[in-house]
């Protein structure tokens, strides 16, 4: 909320569910209710069915979303004006899905990407209105990643506005070097000790991350 209003913006409310058990963490819906803004109305949707009447009843020229726990069906990404706009922490279009961080973790990335990019019917496939990185180096635990993660979103909010604010509708992705990041296998959680210590560090760090989103 802070950022949003920094930018010139206000923001009427928000819309979320509960989604699948431990879809992202054990993060109580009370909590984000106790913790908004003044002013600010929290909508628990009881479905996916749910979420374009609520988004209506806002009436909101853009939505924001990040890490939702459920996939937004078209009746509600239609519902805002000007569309839905996404934060992506990846540099789409690689890493497309649930868990980008976790498999750029995994690979030995040098750095966290991040994007902004308006929703349509696909997973993370529409148009990106703007992309940047931040150096992983230094960043040892998943508690570090994670500010990485927050220290983008909150610098990129800003100008992403901007531009959705100036009408520009974003660059269609292109499918060279796409990827999908879905949720590890169960079998990645077993640590084989003979791997070099910088691999098995990558693993561990990648398995935390991916049980804050899990």
């Amino acid at each position: 909320a802070p950022v949003v209003a920094r930018a010139g913006h206000d923001l009427v409310g928000v819309v979320t569910t509960a989604g699948p058990p431990g879809r992202y963490g054990h993060f109580p819906l009370a909590t984000l209710v106790d913790a908004r803004p003044s002013g600010v109305d929290v909508l628990v949707a009881a479905s996916a069915r749910r979420f374009a009447p609520l988004l209506a009843a806002l009436d909101a020229d853009l939505a924001l979303c990040g890490g939702f726990p459920v996939r937004i069906p078209a009746d509600a990404l239609a519902v805002p004006r000007l569309g839905v706009l996404n934060g992506h922490p990846s540099p789409l279009p690689r890493y497309r899905g649930p868990n980008p961080i976790g498999w750029a973790l995994r690979n030995g990335d040098t750095e966290l990407g991040f994007t902004f990019h308006f929703m349509d019917a696909e997973i993370d496939t529409g148009p990106i209105v703007l992309q940047s990185a931040a150096p992983l180096t230094g960043a040892e635990g998943a508690g570090e990643v994670i500010g990485v993660l927050l220290g983008l979103w909150t610098s990129l909010l800003p100008q992403a506005l901007a531009r959705v604010e100036a009408g520009e509708p974003g660059l269609l992705q292109s499918e060279d070097g796409a990827s999908y990041a879905g949720f590890f296998e169960p079998e990645f959680a077993e640590i084989d000790w003979t791997r070099p210590a910088e691999e098995v560090h990558r693993q561990a760090c990648a398995w935390q991350v991916a049980a804050m989103r899990d």
